[in-house]
């Protein structure tokens, strides 16, 4: 037990220790604060990824049909030999929302998107070579056209 005086007295040493320490390293603090809400928003923002409209340009249609039949007529092989996980895998391409490979920094999460349509053209030509590699700008006008305007 300590005497009676001698608690305020260790509380204040305590609280300016404190205050000390929070001044010294305020900046230190502040950049950990910041970089902890960017973890904490990016988390937000991957997991309500799917309804947010800077995330998700292109909405799956209700029924690929039409498309695929679109498809294997213009462009013939491989849409022609498709199964339905073949389909499924090709409009995972066109519409899944897939991670940034990089993170904006080190120790953050990576952000969810949609490919863009550079890495979809990359995407298909690794996973389907024909007809893909021998596409000119023309046929992937006409591609992308049948896949996301109709």
């Amino acid at each position: 037990m300590l005497p009676r005086g001698l608690t305020p007295k260790i509380l204040l040493l305590v609280g300016f220790t404190a205050l000390i320490f929070i001044y010294s390293y305020q900046a230190y603090l502040r950049r950990v604060k910041e970089f902890e809400l960017k973890k904490i928003q990016t988390y937000s923002d991957n997991f309500f990824a799917e309804g947010n409209p800077e995330v998700v340009k292109r909405a799956r249609p209700v029924s690929t049909a039409y498309k695929e039949a679109e498809l294997m007529t213009t462009f013939g092989k491989p849409f022609s030999d498709f199964k339905d996980d073949d389909w499924a895998s090709f409009w995972d391409i066109i519409y899944k929302v897939y991670p940034i490979v990089e993170p904006e920094e080190p120790g953050l999460p990576n952000k969810m998107r949609q490919l863009s349509e550079g890495e979809i053209v990359n995407e298909l030509v690794n996973r389907y070579q024909m007809p893909f590699v021998n596409l000119t700008k023309d046929g992937w006008n006409i591609f992308f056209d049948i896949i996301l305007n109709k």
